[in-house]
This record gives structure tokens, C-alpha cells and sequence, in this order.
């Protein structure tokens, strides 16, 4: 008989079911036979070696189908699916091949109907689009300057039991951290847009893993993620992100509905998005969608877009694609104001407030602290915006008149501060917040430039009792190299 036969459980619900219909047949009811059987076996993922078969029949009550997908190849019962209707599916091999499909259906007194139809499965390997053994060509990007998440390559076992390079993150805890990919070709979901990642956790856990797909080729174009979930179980497992499907437009535009499939520079993934989420996980074979345009380097410095910290601005391989940094090789001329008519943030002048932090989480900058002839000071470069904060002990400068800063930089064409007052209640976005800016352009480069500020012209800060937060920023937006010394109100 049928291959069904060998499977047990399927006769035995069968009979069940059958044997129930004879005792409503004693009680008198009227059989009813299945007609129309037939189904429909279409690929659902991008390679062709998964396919769904859909059922549908007519004149049975309580009719479940039972469908063998024919696979000779199957261990024991994996081929054989059961449903009352919805879609099922099976991943046959990485083969293409032709299969006889069966389905098998019962209803309530009604005899077993079948019918068999064949499926070709079609293969087509899906595009590589990081499988670790060419490092070099994934200009992989992490948090480490950060002390964040990082990604090393290293050679383990990978899902097939072999050793081979794989990608080993070790995330931090933080919220929102990430590993990159930048290909020199755009990923391209416009036609294919399922992406698989083979994933390796040490525990059994459910993690919360976000795919995103960044820089759009097109212009005014969203970043895209769709978010999966790990099985609850340890080893390799591997995850799909369907962005024909599941796709939601990234934060800031997360309530815009329309999804643009686009190309995109940019593969990132979060591993324990939006959870504090430690460990060590392996990550190899990501594999879907298509390699499309180059990426651009604008700048033709011989470094892409998507790894470029100046964008606009010819710079070095070795420099991230920005200018070699030069340093200033003196300090600034040291501040004479009477220390009784100055409050310091920052000045080897004077005695200085306590300062929680010099680059806020929310920065977009880097930051380091350096001694130029003998004498500290601060450095922020890729910088866009910088958050300085003094929120413990906020500053009481109703009393004084101006802001001081001396900055040092080699390629910065604007510079602003931003001074943010959080009110009487020292908390940010109380209600009595104020704040204002003032910017400045066509100033020297490649020495100390000191600005006197009067605090009159920073318009919307009509408080000064609570100053809690100091925001620097300059142009180029996100490649000026900043030093800043002397930092402080007087009157």
C-alpha cells in the first residue's frame, strides 16, 4: 500500500475518525463523501527547496488531510504533514528534483479520498552574503571604541558540525547594540528578499535577534528590519528574516506603514534587541536577497560610503576615510579672569564643577581626552553633536554675562554650542526647561580660537539657575575634529 501505511499515527487517526462515523451511522446519520479533492504546491522561500501545499475538498465534515510530500530521502515521518486546510510546508534538499505529492483526506463518514500530483523543485542557491571566510570583503563594523558589542572571526564548528570561520559576537548588555556588514554592492531585496542567518547560543534561550537593512540606494529612502525570535534551545539554529513579509521601516520612521524593498548598504544585526542581553553567540552563513549596485565612494579616497567617517572629505584608508588627524603643538593662552568671577567646567585655571559626563550616551561623536604641551584637553572627532551634562549638580549662572571656549580644529568650517537650562526642577522636559544656540563660522583652522559668548545671545535661554546640559556640534557633520580647553561662564 501508500507510504502511509508506515505511519502509524496517521492510520490510527483514521481509523478513530472512521470508527466514529460508524457509531453516528447506527444513530442514523447520513454519510456524505469527499469530492473535489485537490491542492495547490507552490515554493515559499526564495531558494525553491521549501514548499507549501494547500488542500481543498468538498462534501466532508471534519476532513483532515494528510499530505506525503513524497521525499525519499526523509527521516522517518519528517515529510509527512497533516492540516485541516491552512498551508503546509517542507524543505526538501538543496537539489533540483521532480516529486510525486500525495494527499490523503478522511472526513466523517466518508470514505478515504487521495490524490497525487508532482512538484518540481527548482533550486537556486541563494546569494552569499556573509559566510566569514572572506573577512577582507565584509568591512565588518562593531562598538568596541565604545567598550560595546563586538564581532571577531574565528574558526569553530560551525552548523554543519565542520569547522569553518564564523563570526563570534560578544554582546555587552546594552539595549540596542550591533554588529555591520558593508559589502562593497548593495544587498538588493527588490525581487528576492528573504535573508537566512545561521545562529549558535550557548543556552536555551528565546533572543530577540533584529535584522536591518541600511542606507538606501534610492533617495529619501527608510532603513528597513524585520525582528525574529531564537527557539528556546542551544547549538546552531537557523533564523529567517522575510522582508517581503515582515519588513516595518526603522525608528525614526517606524509609523510610516509603506515599505520600499530597495538596495541597501548596510546589514545590521542586533542580537537581544531592546534587552540586556550578555554572552557569546556564533553567527555564519547569511544567506538571501542579492548583491546589486556598487556602493559609492563620493569622496574617491578608496573607501565606501558606508564605512566612511568623512563622506565629503578625501582621507586615508588607515583613517576610517578622513584626513590624517594633526594635533595642535601648543596650548591656548591661559584665561586671566579673577576665579571670584568664574564658574569652570573645564580649565587647568581654575578650580572645575563636577562634571557627570563629557560625551552623553545619546552623543554622536567619538571622544578622548589628550595632553598637548603638558596641558589636558578634550577631543571629539566624527563629530555631529556632542552632549556634555551636569545634571547631579546643575549650575547656577544667573549671575554671569558670558561662556567661554577655546577650540582647536583642523577642518571645521561651523561650530555651536547649545546650552540647555532644565528649571527650577532640575529634571529634563519638566516644563520649565529652556534652552538656546548660537553658532559660528569663518574662523581660523590649524590654531587655538578663543569665543567670548554673551549669554544675551543664545535666544530661548531665558533661564540660567539650573544649566544642566552643554551640546557641541560641528561642520562637517559627522567628520569635524574638534579640541576644546578653558570652558567656562564668567561675568
Amino acid at each position: 500500500m501508500m507510504k502511509l501505511l508506515k505511519k502509524g499515527k496517521y492510520v490510527l487517526l483514521a481509523l478513530s475518525i472512521i470508527a466514529c462515523s460508524k457509531d453516528e451511522d447506527v444513530a442514523g446519520s447520513s454519510s456524505a463523501s469527499i469530492t473535489n479533492l485537490t491542492f495547490t504546491s507552490v515554493s515559499v522561500d526564495d531558494t525553491g527547496k521549501v514548499v507549501g501545499v494547500t488542500p481543498t475538498s468538498t462534501g466532508g465534515t471534519n476532513t483532515v488531510y494528510t499530505v506525503d510530500f513524497g521525499d525519499a530521502n526523509a527521516i522517518g515521518d519528517a515529510d509527512i504533514k497533516q492540516t485541516s486546510g491552512p498551508q503546509v510546508t517542507y524543505e526538501y534538499q538543496a537539489t533540483t528534483a521532480t516529486y510525486d505529492i500525495k494527499v490523503t483526506a478522511v472526513a466523517d463518514n466518508a470514505d478515504e479520498v487521495s490524490v497525487t500530483k508532482q512538484h518540481t523543485v527548482t533550486f537556486e542557491a541563494g546569494v552569499s552574503l556573509a559566510d566569514f571566510e572572506d573577512e577582507a570583503s565584509l568591512n565588518l563594523r562593531d562598538d568596541r571604541d565604545n567598550d560595546g558589542v563586538t564581532i571577531e572571526v574565528e574558526t569553530k564548528n560551525g552548523k554543519d558540525g565542520t569547522p569553518s570561520k564564523v563570526g563570534v559576537v560578544t554582546s555587552k548588555g546594552d539595549l540596542y547594540e550591533a554588529f555591520i556588514v558593508n559589502r562593497s554592492k548593495h544587498v538588493d531585496v527588490t525581487s528576492k528578499s528573504i535573508i537566512t542567518m545561521d545562529f549558535y547560543q550557548e543556552t536555551a534561550a528565546e533572543i530577540p535577534v533584529l535584522m536591518k537593512l541600511g542606507g538606501a540606494s534610492i533617495d529619501g529612502g527608510f532603513d528597513i528590519e524585520v525582528l525574529a525570535t531564537t527557539t528556546a534551545t542551544s547549538g546552531w539554529q537557523t533564523l529567517s528574516f522575510d522582508f517581503s513579509k515582515d519588513a516595518t521601516n526603522s525608528f525614526p520612521n517606524h509609523e510610516t506603514t509603506t515599505i520600499t524593498l530597495d538596495q541597501f548598504q548596510s546589514l545590521i544585526v542586533f542580537i537581544g534587541f531592546a534587552e540586556t542581553t550578555t554572552g557569546t553567540f556564533y553567527v555564519d552563513n547569511i544567506t538571501g536577497g542579492g548583491l546589486g549596485l556598487d556602493v559609492p565612494d563620493t569622496d574617491n579616497d578608496g573607501v565606501i560610503d558606508s564605512i566612511d567617517k568623512c563622506v565629503n572629505t578625501p582621507g586615508t584608508v588607515a583613517n576610517g576615510g578622513c584626513p590624517e588627524e594633526t594635533d595642535p603643538v601648543d596650548a591656548p593662552t591661559a584665561p586671566t579672569k579673577s576665579a571670584a568671577d568664574v564658574i569652570s567646567l573645564y580649565s587647568d585655571a581654575y578650580t572645575d564643577v563636577s562634571v557627570d559626563t563629557w560625551k552623553t550616551d545619546w552623543s554622536v561623536s567619538n571622544y578622548e581626552e589628550k595632553t598637548i604641551a603638558s596641558n589636558p584637553v578634550k577631543l571629539y572627532t566624527s563629530l555631529s553633536y556632542a552632549g556634555v551634562e551636569t545634571t547631579s549638580a546643575t549650575i547656577d549662572a544667573s549671575t554671569m554675562t558670558h561662556v567661554h571656549i577655546d577650540i582647536w580644529s583642523s577642518n571645521a568650517t561651523e561650530f555651536g554650542l547649545k546650552i540647555v537650562d532644565f528649571g527650577a526642577d532640575g529634571a529634563f522636559d519638566g516644563g520649565d526647561d529652556t534652552e538656546g544656540a548660537k553658532t559660528i563660522t569663518g574662523f581660523a583652522n590649524g590654531s587655538w580660537v578663543s569665543f567670548d559668548f554673551p549669554l544675551s545671545d543664545f535666544p530661548g535661554l531665558v533661564n540660567k539657575g539650573h544649566l544642566a546640559q552643554y551640546i557641541i556640534t560641528a561642520l562637517p557633520n559627522g567628520e569635524a575634529s574638534v579640541f576644546i580647553d578653558n570652558f567656562y561662564f564668567y561675568k
